[in-house]
């Protein structure tokens, strides 16, 4: 069936809907484009000199009406609250430690450290203009870094700074995923009970921080090196070197001779030759950089008003500091004075607001390069190649024991192999060993060959490898670099130095065959999951390799979703790609499979998916002993970033019952849960937890009787032992830690790792952990936001079985998943949320169990 739609060409989004060609809940400006950046730096420029060399009131208050004029026609308005902030932080700092001025207010003895002595008004006013001028640079420079593209930015950089311009432009997409994780990690120390009352209560939301950035930083490094980016520069060249030493010693010659008594021309000369010599060694060092573009953005009309705003802003306010000093000079001590406005002071400054009176046009960026090579349909047939495994054993860094041991295996060229087995099996090495990720990123000892047709991919590493092995990792945002589709898509493309005019044909070939054509111009943290996923793919196909390796594709899809990636895989493998997957839901990918691989755990390699797998059937279930509601929303509204997302929604929850509720993704989910906690507020609507109304609750009072796991259960992991994780909890509401965490610990079989470390765990045993740390506190209702997630058969049956358990004892459960085999062998209900609405489902049939599958051709 797979295949038939393949062949009638319905290729969709990735969760079944059509995509909009731009995003009707962004602020104009967005829609239109992000700034073009040399501009608009030169007008910060512009703005950072006036401020910095002026405190006239006047001049800076007209300065800053002139931000705001420009930040409110480009959609980036300046915070009035940081600016007053900034300004009375001046103020209470110059008058608590500057004691000048005739104007006194009182006296403190003179003998008191930096205290002591008079506080003047005139002391006051002078911090506040410091933090006025500091309110003008700010807001400048954050309209700037707001609107502007980071790899836009990262063009600008000179080729011997290209790696540090990169970093930066990483660091700049990073700065709203920071943002958005620490929200979110503050509200998973929430429902346990955390309360933010000091500075002491801080590091349970920073230590979770500081590991997910550390996390992330190195799943981004192994992200680039899966693309091929490393430095290509080798030993710096020897005229390089020579160069840059005769630059500084020219300079510190220069700033010697302004300093000391010999001729004047002699300093002012050897400055200019230190930066001659400075900048030609740069050059020389940025000269094996390869890098190329796919297309500039153009300037706008508002861009070239920006432009012409800097260019006579800095001119007029020069020719102004140099010809009438006394004009924008302007001192508040020994006594303040009314400040003299001169019109012509006013010129600069207006000038700034020059780009807020251009109309607003949208930003079309310039015609692609003409192809230099067929386009799709006229592309070159993929040439498919073997790859071989001999005898390969592996062990991470301090691993007691192989994940992979003594492996030989052959993966046919053009296959579609499927791999299974628990977590921790070591199919993500196995992945990582095709494309040279492993040892050269993750260390460790290595023995063997994989062979990539006639590559040694074990010793030429993933800088070579790139070209003929293309990886999308499980989480595709942690390996995204650009901040827009298309930018994301050509970034390898880019960085391995092609043509433009070659860069066009594969970014918008690689677009069309993942089916986001419409979305080239869209902002990555404005996508779904599944359109996530689909350009992740784009990015590895554009570099058009023959081998495409997938670590847990469809974990984070909704069925709809999941069934659309999978066409597309079909699609992809009947161009003779061969795909190596790696995924535990294996009902929709057998039927494609030619080679199923299962990796027990002991580090060898088995033909076949085990008989049963995680199949069997429904769990046979007690009706009820309890009766009562355990909880009861009535005309729920919610909303979540401004945006409704739930209307009137009703539910209600029997004590002993699990039920599961599916959706597609962004249906509003995991908002219902959120709500149900308060972690978001309700705009209307009642809940009762049993016979209780909660609506007004706290977040801590409800989740000492609500165990909510959110879906990212590392968010909640801080502590240094396992035991401490849940003990945490029971101080956090006010609760004994008594003897109820080693018999907790017992039941979620965690006894013999209670003193280990747990971050330092398999993903199995963390999300136990953290379920342990929501559930101490004894809750009478549980919500579960995706805990099957990235779980193995074993492990997913042993979490049915433990919350049926509970359910037997009177508590209830609320579980969000698109799991539907799991949910018909363990729900009592199936709710279904769709455009805001919950509709009953039947339990989903369940599915035959898997039975091992032999190699086909």
């Amino acid at each position: 069936m797979v295949r038939e739609k393949v062949r009638s060409g319905a290729l969709q989004r990735a969760d079944g809907a059509e995509a909009p060609s731009h995003d009707p809940e962004l602020p104009p400006s967005e829609a239109e484009g992000a700034l073009a950046p040399l501009p608009w730096l030169l007008w910060a420029l512009a703005g950072l000199v006036l401020a910095s060399t002026t405190r006239q009131p006047l001049y800076l208050v007209l300065a800053l009406a002139a931000l705001w004029a420009v930040g409110e026609s480009v959609g980036q308005p300046p915070s009035w609250r940081l600016s007053l902030m900034l300004v009375g932080l001046g103020a209470v700092w110059n008058f608590v430690t500057v004691h000048t001025g005739m104007t006194v207010l009182f006296r403190l003895p003179a003998s008191w450290p930096l205290l002591g002595g008079p506080f003047t008004a005139e002391a006051a006013l002078y911090g506040a203009l410091n933090g006025l001028a500091l309110a003008v640079i700010m807001g400048a420079f954050g309209l700037v870094t707001g609107r502007l593209s980071p790899r836009d930015l990262v063009r600008l950089t000179p080729p011997a700074f290209y790696e540090a311009g990169l970093v930066l432009s990483v660091a700049l997409a990073f700065l709203p995923q920071g943002r958005e994780a620490l929200a979110e990690i503050r509200h998973a120390q929430a429902v346990r009970g955390h309360r933010l009352r000091g500075v002491r209560d801080l590091p349970p939301l920073f230590l979770p921080l500081l590991i997910l950035a550390l996390e992330r930083a190195l799943g981004l490094a192994e992200a680039l090196e899966a693309r091929g980016f490393i430095s290509q520069r080798g030993r710096p060249a020897r005229r390089a070197l020579a160069l840059l030493l005769a630059g500084m010693l020219l300079w510190l010659g220069g700033v010697v001779g302004l300093l000391t008594p010999v001729p004047r021309w002699v300093g002012p000369l050897s400055l200019l030759a230190g930066l001659g010599a400075l900048a030609g060694g740069l050059r020389q060092l940025g000269r094996p950089v390869r890098r190329t573009a796919l297309r500039a953005r153009p300037w706008t009309l508002r861009d070239r008003a920006a432009a012409w705003a800097a260019a006579l802003s800095l001119l007029s306010w020069g020719l102004l500091v140099w010809l009438r000093p006394d004009v924008w000079r302007y001192d508040v001590y020994p006594r303040a004075a009314l400040p003299a406005f001169t019109p012509v002071a006013a010129v600069p400054l207006l000038a700034l607001a020059l780009p807020a009176v251009v109309a607003a046009r949208p930003a079309q960026r310039s015609p692609l390069p003409t192809r230099a090579t067929p386009w799709i349909g006229e592309r070159a047939p993929v040439c498919p190649l073997p790859i071989y495994f001999e005898r390969v054993t592996f062990a991470y860094p301090e691993a007691p024991a192989p994940v992979l041991r003594d492996l030989s295996l052959t993966l046919a060229p053009g296959a579609f192999v499927v791999i299974t087995g628990p977590s921790g099996s070591g199919k993500s090495t196995l992945l990582r060993c095709i494309n040279g990720l492993v040892p050269h990123a993750s260390g460790g000892r290595i023995a063997g060959q994989v062979r990539v047709g006639a590559v040694d991919a074990l010793r030429a590493g993933p800088a070579v490898m790139a070209a003929q092995v293309g990886l999308v990792i499980q989480n595709p945002e942690a390996g995204f670099v650009a901040d827009r589709v298309e930018d994301e898509v050509a970034f390898a493309l880019e960085n391995a130095g092609v043509a433009p005019a070659e860069i066009a044909t594969r970014v918008e070939e690689a677009l069309a065959r993942a089916g986001i054509a419409a979305l080239r111009e869209r902002a990555l943290a404005t996508l779904s999951g599944g359109e996530r996923q689909r350009v992740a793919l784009a990015a590895a196909l554009a570099l058009r390799p023959p081998i495409l390796l997938l670590d847990e594709p469809l974990s984070q899809l909704d069925p709809a979703g999941a069934e659309a990636l999978v066409a597309f895989l079909a699609h992809l493998h009947a161009e003779g790609l061969t795909i190596v997957v790696a995924e535990h839901r294996l009902e929709r990918l057998l039927p494609l499979a030619t080679q199923v691989l299962s990796l027990p755990g002991d580090g060898s390699v088995v033909a076949g998916v085990p008989v049963g797998g995680e199949a069997g059937t429904p769990e046979h279930r007690l009706p009820a002993a309890f009766t009562g509601e355990a909880l009861r929303a009535v005309d729920l509204t919610c909303a979540y970033n401004g945006q409704p997302v739930l209307s009137g929604l009703t539910l209600t929850l029997r004590r002993g019952e699990l039920v599961v509720l599916t959706g597609p993704n962004g249906a509003g989910k995991t908002t219902l849960l959120k709500a149900v906690v308060g972690l978001l507020p309700l705009r209307g609507g009642r809940l009762w937890l049993g016979e209780e109304e909660i609506t007004g609750w706290e977040v801590a009072a409800r989740c000492r009787r609500i165990g909510y796991l959110p879906q990212e259960p590392d968010w909640l992991l801080f502590a240094e032992t396992v035991r401490d994780e849940l003990g945490i909890t029971l101080r956090n509401h006010g609760l004994p830690v008594n003897g109820s965490v080693d018999l907790l610990l017992g039941r979620l079989g965690l006894t013999a790792l209670a003193g280990r470390y747990p971050r330092d765990l398999s993903t199995g045993e963390r999300l136990r952990v953290a379920l342990g740390a929501v559930t101490v506190t004894r809750p009478e209702l549980l919500l579960l936001d995706e805990p099957t997630r990235g779980l193995d058969g074993a492990l997913k049956l042993a979490l049915g079985q433990l919350l049926r358990g509970w359910c037997a004892e009177g508590v209830s459960a609320l579980v969000v998943t698109h799991d539907t085999a799991w949910a018909a062998r363990f729900a009592d209900r199936v709710l279904s949320l769709e455009a805001g609405c919950l509709v009953e489902q039947p339990a989903p049939a369940r599915k035959a169990a898997p039975v091992a599958v032999a190699e086909r051709g």
